[in-house]
């Protein structure tokens, strides 16, 4: 199931991609909206934290510049719309799938693996 997941997402990231926005053809002085989207920008983050399992306590830490060899899944978008140059809304929407194994430290060698999943999602008015 993750596998048609992901090939979900991708397709409809090509598709965002290769496709051009329609607009409409205006008459002079009749545009009152615009808009604007934005697919896939860049979102620079990193993980960092402290797990807890069964009173055992471990920090995690994933760093930014080491975090696209644990990134499993990323979108991005954004998306505005103008009146008259004068007043509008946004919606802003950001996901990522981070997933890492490693071998804890100690005498029984226990594979830890972490999958972290964040949404985060905008809506705004602008004046």
């Amino acid at each position: 199931m993750k596998t048609g997941k992901r090939a979900i997402v991708a397709a409809f990231v090509i598709f965002l991609l290769l496709c051009p926005l329609a607009y409409a053809e205006e008459t002079p002085g009749t545009k009152n909206w615009e808009f604007t989207l934005v697919p896939m920008y860049l979102w620079m983050t990193s993980l960092e934290g402290d797990m807890t399992v069964k009173g055992l306590t471990q920090s995690v830490e994933l760093p930014f510049d080491e975090i696209f060899d644990s990134l499993e899944t990323a979108f991005t978008f954004h998306f505005e719309g103008l009146y008259k140059k004068r007043w509008g809304f946004f919606l802003d929407f950001n996901y990522i799938n981070v997933k890492e194994s490693q071998t804890a430290p100690g005498p029984f060698k226990a594979n830890i693996e972490v999958d972290f999943e964040n949404k985060m999602s905008e809506l705004g008015v602008i004046f």
